[in-house]
């Protein structure tokens, strides 16, 4: 049996990329697939019990394109720290740090740990 992925990180952009958004944020615009963007909403507003670790840039950027492009309705303008959390059906959306970033060994055994409880909490299911 394949057990369906419970973890999902979230890409904007709907092709392989380096580097950072925020550096050409222009550029990043000009390369959004709405469709693709949909579809990641979609995936959000399931009922299919998924953590969704998002960076800071990332749920930054969600907030302009839902301005923009009328996507992510459920996102409230008060998500946007690190630490933040939005349930969605059975989803949760976390905001984290972007793991190329520097962080502390602190930080990620906290990630770690709360990853852990959501695997034990699935796995109890």
């Amino acid at each position: 049996m394949i057990m369906q992925s419970m973890f999902v990180f979230l890409e904007l952009l709907d092709i392989p990329t380096i580097g950072s958004m925020s550096k050409d944020k222009k550029l990043f615009l000009n390369l959004i697939n709405i469709s693709h963007l949909k579809q990641i909403d979609e995936l959000i507003q399931s009922n299919d019990g998924k953590l969704f670790l998002v960076s800071k840039n990332v749920i930054q950027m969600m907030h302009l394109l839902k301005k923009k492009y009328g996507v992510f309705k459920w996102l409230k303008p008060e998500v946007d720290s690190v630490g933040d959390q939005i349930l969605i059906n059975s989803n949760e959306v976390k905001v984290i740090y972007h793991f190329s970033a520097s962080v502390t060994s602190e930080y990620r055994k906290n990630l770690k740990k709360y990853i852990d409880q959501v695997i034990c909490y699935f796995l109890q299911k």
